[in-house]
C-alpha cells in the first residue's frame, strides 16, 4: 500500500467516526431523510449521503495519487467506467421507483461518486502494491511514458549480473545509437592499452612527437597530459560556438587534420579547462599513428573483439580520420559492457583487455570542473565524476558522457554499472533525465 491509501483510508475512517458520533445528535442532518426514500431498495438506501462523501475523499485521493503515477492511467479509466456503469443502474432502479427529478438527481450525484471513490481506491490499493517494495522495476516506471520518443534504454548491471534491460520507442538490443561524446571515454581506453603496450611511451610527451607535422602549432607542444584532462591552452571550447576550434567548425572543415593545426593559443596548456572536442580528435590522431593502423583498426583488434562486440560504426570525418571525439555508434548491450569492463579494473571474461592501472589513472579526479558543469564535479583522462547524497550515503559516480542524455555510469561502492542511451541531441532535458533515471536506480539500490 502506498502514502495516498493509507492517508485516504484515515480520512475515510475520520469521516465515519465524526458523522457516527455527530450524526446521532442532529448537529449534520442528513441530506435525505430515510422517511424521504419511499420504497427505494436496501442497496440504494445504504448509499446515503455519508457513505458517498467517505468515499468522495478516497477518490479524491486516488485520483491525485493517479495522477502523479503514469501506470495508474489504465486503471483510472476502468474505475471511471465502473462508476458510470453503476450510476446507469441506480438511474434505472430509481426511475422505476417514481422517485421526484430532484431525487433522482441527488442519487445520481452520490452512486457516481461512490462507484468512482470505491473502484478508485481499489485501483490506487491494486497498483501501489505492484510497488510495495521499492525495486528497480518500479524506480523506472515513471520514464516509461516519456512524452518525447526519444529516450533508447536503460541497463542495470550489479554484482555481474544483469538486472534491468529495457528498450523505449521501439528500440532493441541491436540497434545502433551515436553516443555522441561518450566516445570520448572510449578514445581513453583506448589511449591506455596503447600505453601499455609501449606504442606511446609517456603522458608527458608531446603531440608533436607521435604527429610531427604538428611541431611548430600551438597543439604540437602540448602534453598528452593536458590534451587527456581539456586542457590543451587552445582557442576551442565546447560550450562556445564563437571559439575558432568549435567542434561544428571543424566538422566544415575540408581538411580537418589541417585546421586542428591553424588553432591558435590562449593559455599555458595545463592551466585551464575548456571541454571540447578537438582535444579528444587530436588523441585519436596520436592513438592511429602510434600504433601504426588508426584508431577504428586499433579500436577493433584490441577493444572491440576482445569485449565480443557484435557490431558497431565510427565515422570518420572529411580526412579520413576516425572521430576520437566520438560519432560511435553501439548497441546498448556493448555500451554498457564498457562499464562493466571500467568496473573490473579492465578486466573482461578473465583477459586484461586494458591496465588496472590505467582504469585507476583515468577515473582519478585531476581537474574541478563543477564550476564548469552542472553535473559534475571532477574529472580525470576523459571521464567524469560527481557524488550523489541518497538517504544519507554519499556514493561516488564515474561517467562517460555524451550528447542527448547518453551516459555510462560506473559506480565501484555498488559494483554496479547503469548505462542509458537517449537520442535526445541538443536537448538538456536528455542530459537531466538520464541523471534522474540514476537517481532512481540509486534510490531503489539503498531501499533494497
Amino acid at each position: 500500500m502506498n502514502m495516498w491509501f493509507l492517508l485516504a483510508a484515515g480520512l475515510m475512517a475520520a469521516t465515519l467516526f465524526i458523522h457516527c458520533y455527530f450524526g446521532g445528535r442532529r448537529v449534520v442532518p442528513p441530506l435525505l431523510k430515510s422517511e424521504d426514500l419511499g420504497e427505494v431498495p436496501k442497496t440504494i438506501h445504504y448509499g446515503n449521503w455519508h457513505v458517498a462523501t467517505i468515499v468522495f475523499v478516497g477518490m479524491t485521493l486516488n485520483f491525485l495519487w493517479a495522477a502523479t503515477h503514469p501506470d495508474a492511467l489504465e486503471l483510472a479509466v476502468f474505475s471511471t467506467l465502473v462508476a458510470a456503469a453503476i450510476s446507469v443502474w441506480a438511474a434505472v432502479v430509481i426511475l422505476r421507483q417514481k422517485q421526484s427529478f430532484k431525487r433522482i438527481l441527488h442519487w445520481l450525484f452520490f452512486l457516481l461518486i461512490a462507484a468512482a471513490g470505491t473502484a478508485g481506491l481499489a485501483t490506487s490499493y491494486v497498483a501501489a502494491d505492484d510497488c510495495a517494495a521499492p525495486s528497480f522495476e518500479c524506480a523506472l516506471a515513471p520514464f516509461s511514458n516519456d512524452k518525447h520518443g526519444d529516450l533508447h534504454s536503460v541497463i542495470v548491471i550489479q554484482n555481474g549480473e544483469t538486472l534491468v534491460e529495457h528498450y523505449y520507442s521501439g528500440g532493441d538490443r541491436q540497434t545502433l545509437v551515436d553516443v555522441r561524446s561518450a566516445g570520448k571515454s572510449v578514445t581513453s581506453l583506448l589511449f591506455g592499452i596503447a600505453l601499455d603496450r609501449g606504442a606511446i611511451t609517456s603522458l608527458d610527451d608531446t603531440v608533436a612527437k607521435y604527429w610531427p607535422n604538428a611541431a611548430g602549432s600551438a597543439i604540437g607542444s602540448v602534453r598528452l597530459a593536458d590534451i587527456l584532462t581539456m586542457r590543451t591552452g587552445l582557442d576551442a571550447d565546447g560550450n562556445n560556438p564563437d571559439s575558432l576550434g568549435y567542434e561544428d567548425h571543424m566538422d566544415e572543415a575540408d581538411d580537418p587534420l589541417g585546421f586542428a593545426l591553424t588553432i591558435p593559443r590562449l593559455d599555458e596548456p595545463g592551466t585551464r579547462y575548456r571541454y571540447n572536442s578537438l582535444a579528444a580528435y587530436i588523441t585519436g590522431v596520436v592513438i592511429g599513428r602510434a600504433t601504426g593502423g588508426g584508431l577504428e583498426s586499433f579500436a577493433r583488434n584490441n577493444l572491440f573483439k576482445p569485449l565480443e562486440f557484435a557490431h558497431w560504426n565510427w565515422q570518420e570525418d572529411r580526412a579520413g580520420q576516425t572521430k576520437g571525439q566520438g560519432n560511435l555508434f553501439l548497441t546498448a548491450p556493448d555500451f554498457a559492457r564498457i562499464g562493466q569492463l571500467v568496473l573490473n579494473s579492465g578486466s573482461y571474461n578473465g583477459q586484461q583487455v586494458v591496465s588496472e592501472n590505467w582504469i585507476e589513472e583515468s577515473l582519478k579526479r585531476r581537474v574541478d570542473v563543477s564550476a564548469y558543469e552542472s553535473n559534475a564535479v571532477g574529472y580525470g583522462f576523459y571521464w567524469f565524476y560527481q557524488t550523489y547524497t541518497v538517504h544519507g550515503r554519499k556514493i561516488a559516480v564515474s561517467f562517460a558522457s555524451g550528447n542527448g542524455g547518453n551516459k555510462i555510469y560506473v559506480i565501484p561502492e555498488l559494483n554496479m554499472v547503469v548505462s542509458v542511451m537517449s537520442r535526445a541531441y541538443g536537448q538538456g532535458r536528455g542530459q537531466r533525465r538520464s541523471e534522474n533515471i540514476l537517481k532512481a536506480i540509486l534510490a531503489a539500490t539503498n531501499q533494497r
